[in-house]
């Protein structure tokens, strides 16, 4: 069998959303899914990832509508659909899943991707109303697939969702790790400390990301060796520089390409509070870092993998990763990272996400 569908996005912003979306399409077996990515609005140039859905050969149809202008983006959607006789349409966001559910083809399958909890989508928008239509729209779906099995928990157990998952995946070919050589090279190149072992912290500076509690560890590290490198911008980011002042921690600010950061670092920290299955951390350790996670349910399903690649963490005190940290001293990176590129193309290459949700579009297109 083989499926036309149709991956409906708001547009290509560069996001952990996007980077799935393009691991996803380029990961597709051809002779399984033919698809072609439709973004609603029309693209930031700065901030876009259309160039590099092109070169990977994926067919963009940019609809070029206002942000709200649903009702000519419905019957774009709609003609679309009708000349390619598209089977599917997959959604990602609020304004694609609400057009999806609004398509009046019956012939045709509306599954949607939940990357986090909804009321971390709901509260930016500051609506009760919002909230209740949205939960509304997602519950009209034929699938639901959350992007973890502990975010597919949180779905059915707080809003009585019925839910499938598919975990997000990495793009391995360009995540990976570098050799001794090369890391003390780019860390020359940044003017970031060559002969220190490098810990980093990736990610928007914001509460749920919980980067002041690594920062209050690292005034109890009492050791020189190391260096903390938090790499990402954000609301926190001034504040955060005041709390850090006097450690060695560098703060990279917004970057367009992190890849470089995480590469010349020896080590990962999450100390997030809340996530899906975080890109930030995949990406982390498809470049062979072992990873420090604090221990929400997402940050267990990766580690329990393998446990190998890394330890987790309470955030119910800052001692508890400020042990955690001291336990890396004794770690043999070189193995570490042998055993966390395995697992991690093991479980999460954008291969096994594609073959994945490959199997999740033939089973719903067979109901």
């Amino acid at each position: 069998m083989k499926i036309n569908s149709v991956y409906l996005v708001s547009r290509l912003i560069k996001s952990g959303p996007t980077n799935q979306a393009l691991n996803l399409l380029s990961g597709f077996d051809k002779k399984r899914v033919n698809a072609v990515i439709v973004t609603l609005s029309e693209e930031d140039s700065f901030s876009s990832m259309h160039k590099e859905f092109i070169e990977k050969g994926i067919e963009v149809v940019q609809l070029k509508r206002k942000k709200w202008n649903l009702f000519f983006a419905l019957f774009d959607v709609v003609k679309l659909v009708k000349e390619r006789n598209i089977q599917l349409v997959h959604s990602s966001g609020l304004r694609p899943d609400i057009l999806n559910i609004l398509l009046w083809n019956q012939n045709v399958k509306k599954c949607t991707t939940q990357r986090c909890d909804p009321k971390d989508i709901l509260n930016f928008y500051s609506s009760t109303i919002v909230s209740f239509i949205y939960v509304l729209v997602v519950r009209r779906f034929h699938r639901i697939i959350a992007c973890s099995e502990a975010l597919s928990r949180i779905l059915h157990e707080k809003y009585n969702l019925k839910t499938t998952f598919v975990r997000n995946g990495v793009d391995t070919t360009i995540y990976y790790p570098l050799s001794r050589d090369e890391k003390i090279a780019l860390r020359s190149k940044y003017n970031i400390p060559d002969e220190k072992r490098i810990y980093v912290v990736l990610g928007l500076l914001i509460h749920r990301k919980n980067v002041l509690h690594i920062i209050k560890s690292f005034h109890l590290i009492h050791n020189d060796d190391v260096h903390l490198l938090i790499v990402g911008g954000g609301p926190l980011q001034k504040e955060l520089e005041e709390k850090a002042a006097g450690l060695n921690i560098t703060f990279t600010g917004n970057v367009a390409i992190p890849l470089p950061y995480i590469q010349m670092s020896d080590i990962m920290i999450s100390a997030s509070l809340a996530e899906g299955l975080p890109n930030s951390v995949l990406e982390g350790l498809a470049c062979g870092l072992p990873i420090l996670f604090s221990d929400i349910t997402p940050h267990q399903e990766i580690y329990y993998r393998d446990t190998a690649i890394g330890e987790l963490f309470s955030n119910d005190k800052v001692e508890y990763l400020v042990e955690a940290v001291q336990k890396t001293f004794k770690w043999d990176l070189e193995e570490k990272k042998r055993v966390v590129r395995d697992m991690v193309e093991t479980n999460f290459s954008k291969y096994v996400t594609a073959r994945a949700y490959e199997d999740q579009y033939i089973s719903l297109i067979s109901e």
